[in-house]
């Protein structure tokens, strides 16, 4: 029932909505109010069974429609942290060497440089704060898979930490506290940073490829 009402304020009821979300806002808080004015125990059962139904049967669609999704502001980096979160390049080498220590150290850097960007690209930190704050608000309903990645952005939008993740990948562990997040400028200063470090990353992989050659 929590989410429905959740669900109704997302799908909001004022003017200029589209019409599907409005009738569906309408919908769940007349069944809303259907079971918390029940007049006995049998019909609020009844009531509440209805509205459960309907509301999970809506939010199970929630990747479908933006109005209800929580993650669609910050949908485009949660798409790069899918793909570029791990630690480690999804390839090995036969023997460790100098050649293997350098390539992997392109990838390390890359992939932050890219998961940074992806920051960047939305329209302004504000952005990145509501997505993250409507995010959290439906955290009670989400999967785990939707769970994993908002842990997974956690010490990326922390200032104390976005430093800190160029020895170690992005935690997978809950954080107790809220995300403070970085101004514009800060998060374009640690990507030039990062940029500084791809170049000597890559400079170092030349060399490896040289000395691997002679």
């Amino acid at each position: 029932m929590a989410l429905g009402r959740l669900l109704v304020e997302e799908l909001g009821l004022e003017p200029g909505v589209d019409t599907l979300g409005r009738w569906m806002a309408h919908h769940v808080a007349e069944l809303i109010t259907r079971a918390d004015q029940a007049s006995n125990v049998e019909d609020r059962a009844d009531a509440e069974h209805r509205a459960v139904d309907t509301i999970l049967r809506i939010w199970e669609h929630r990747a479908a429609n933006d109005r209800i999704n929580p993650l669609v502001e910050i949908a485009p980096v949660l798409r790069v942290l899918q793909t570029l979160a791990q630690e480690n390049p999804p390839w090995s080498y036969a023997r460790q060497s100098k050649l293997a220590t350098a390539a992997h150290g392109v990838y390390d850097q890359l992939r932050h440089l890219v998961i940074l960007l992806s920051l960047l690209s939305l329209d302004n930190v504000e952005t990145l704060a509501g997505g993250i704050a409507r995010a959290n608000r439906a955290a009670a309903w989400q999967s785990e898979e939707e769970l994993e990645l908002l842990r997974q952005l956690t010490p990326w939008i922390e200032p104390s930490t976005t430093a800190e993740t160029k020895q170690r990948p992005a935690s997978s562990k809950a954080r107790s506290k809220p995300a403070q997040l970085p101004s514009t400028d800060e998060l374009t200063k640690i990507v030039q940073d990062r940029i500084d470090e791809l170049e000597a990353a890559l400079a170092d992989l030349r060399q490896s490829l040289r000395t691997e050659q002679t």
